[in-house]
């Protein structure tokens, strides 16, 4: 029973922070980090509406209108990381529009696991109706090698000259708790359905990277 509240406290509290990064992206970040930054936004406003309305859902009709916005983690997660990254490194050398090539990457891997992949729904008294996809344990590694990569490029940056430190670290630590977390679901020991902690870490790092432009819009 503990887990149901904590379940549909972290579903209210995702969509609150996915808010909350849509009012400081608009407000804050420079116009190309902007535009690229609404797609995640988008999408993880859009999954969790959709978990939130399949949690309360009495009726199987809403997995097959919800099925595209379910899987926006695919999306999202990659482009947190890889933004997270342009922000922390503070490089006035490295483009960001190769950023937007990475929107349509990881678009042509969520139309493709869509396509290929037929959903599958549990039901649970804790989390009412959990949706899935057939392999999903794919997507965990999708996930991993993910973040991994970001990992490995805060690790060898983070000394560099003029890099955001905190920001470093705090993705290093995000990563590392998103990797327990999906260790712990591979080994069938989830905390909580829907990778509703690894997606958590993932606003909060988005967050933080969109708050670094707060200073510079007021100066």
């Amino acid at each position: 029973m503990i887990k149901f509240y904590i379940y549909i406290f972290m579903l209210l509290l995702n969509i609150c922070m996915g808010f909350y990064a849509f009012n400081f992206n608009l407000k804050y970040a420079p116009i190309k980090i902007r535009v690229f930054t609404f797609v995640p936004i988008i999408f993880i406003l859009f999954r969790y509406i959709a978990l939130l309305i399949l949690f309360m859902a009495k009726n199987l009709l809403y997995l097959y209108y919800l099925k595209p916005f379910i899987l926006g983690s695919i999306i999202f997660i990659p482009l947190i990381y890889a933004l997270s990254i342009y922000v922390f490194m503070r490089d006035q050398n490295m483009r960001f529009d190769y950023n937007f090539v990475l929107i349509i990457i990881c678009a042509a891997i969520y139309g493709l696991i869509i396509y290929k992949f037929p959903m599958v729904l549990q039901i649970s008294l804790q989390y009412g109706y959990v949706p899935g996809i057939i392999k999903d344990i794919y997507i965990h590694y999708f996930y991993v090698i993910v973040i991994a990569f970001a990992m490995l490029l805060a690790v060898l940056k983070i000394d560099k000259a003029g890099t955001n430190k905190r920001g470093m670290k705090l993705l290093i630590l995000c990563g590392a708790l998103s990797a327990i977390d999906i260790i712990l679901y591979m080994a069938g020991l989830e905390i909580l359905s829907n990778d509703v902690i690894l997606e958590f870490l993932g606003i909060l790092l988005l967050i933080y990277a969109l708050s670094t432009f707060k200073g510079l819009k007021s100066s």
